[in-house]
């Protein structure tokens, strides 16, 4: 009843009054992240004001998933107790994109197995955190005491586990029980966690005519945004010139234009980009079973 209550509060604003507030949240959004990275490169933390590298267990803040000395596993209970799932998560993807811009989160939707409501994981340094909740944790486990709408979370040090998923079954928050069943409505609401966007963001908000037409070679596989693979096939009855190839390859080298925007200057040939992430993003860490990663097709 108070979710229909809600929803139909919130579909009775005209076109104009959503564009408004969606602007007035983007500058709220915008004025909290210019405050965020102003702290952190200067070594605090936005939130409580303490250097990032402290530990006060007196006053749990989300700094602490930085690992400041003599924080333990057991501490991190209060800190989901006061801040929730949306709210932790923005916080590291905030802090990920300090460190590269949407790679080091994997949020992509190809990755994530079927039965999970989310999976994602956030990679900053040497520390990743993943988010998990299947949609039986969603609904709550009606065969044991965890019969609560929760998630799980992991951290991992060094690659080395430091919580695990089976460590905590961490209750949604009101709040963030309210978020998401608004966005099991999502012919009438989105969300983004904003300046906190991953790797599904990149691969999904850009065409891949404009990701081709905007990438140069980089130098350092590893700090590569996407790779590209292309695929060039002669027309019936054409051939292909090994000697365009390799001047093309040549041109491509010398001037840091990828060959899939490239082979566009090939006469008589069709070709195929794929468009994957790159190898250097995070594997979603798995509960259960594993997915194959996936490109974008052009």
């Amino acid at each position: 009843m108070i979710m229909q209550k809600t929803l139909n509060y919130l579909t009775q604003f005209t076109p104009e009054e959503i564009k408004r507030r969606n602007k007035e949240q983007h500058k709220q959004n915008e004025k909290e992240y210019t405050l965020f990275r102003e702290k952190f490169s200067k070594g605090f933390c936005y939130i409580c004001g303490e250097p990032l590298e402290i530990f006060k267990e007196e006053n749990p803040c989300v700094h602490w998933l930085l690992r400041p000395k003599g924080f333990k596993k057991k501490n991190f209970k209060p800190i989901y107790e006061k801040y929730g799932y949306f709210k932790l998560q923005a916080y590291l993807r905030w802090v990920a994109n300090e460190e590269n811009i949407f790679k080091n989160i994997n949020d992509l939707l190809a990755e994530k197995t079927d039965k999970k409501l989310f999976e994602t994981t956030i990679r900053f340094k040497n520390i990743e955190w993943s988010f998990s909740c299947d949609k039986s944790d969603y609904v709550g486990h009606t065969t044991s005491l965890i019969s609560y709408p929760h998630y799980h979370f992991q951290m991992f040090i060094d690659q080395k586990p430091f919580i695990t998923f089976s460590d905590f079954h961490i209750p949604f928050t009101n709040y963030d029980i309210w978020q998401l069943e608004m966005l099991s409505h999502s012919d009438k609401f989105k969300h983004r966690f904003v300046f906190g966007e991953g790797m599904e963001h990149a691969m999904s908000a850009v065409s891949a005519e404009d990701i081709i037409n905007n990438s140069s070679v980089a130098e350092d596989e590893t700090q590569a945004l996407y790779n590209f693979s292309t695929t060039i096939t002669a027309e019936p009855g054409s051939t292909i010139s090994g000697n365009e190839i390799h001047k093309l390859l040549k041109e491509s080298k010398e001037k840091n234009i990828p060959m899939a925007k490239l082979a566009r200057s090939l006469k008589n040939v069709s070709f195929q980009t794929i468009i994957y992430p790159s190898a250097d993003v995070p594997e979603i860490a798995k509960r259960k079973g594993r997915n194959s990663r996936l490109g974008k097709n052009k």
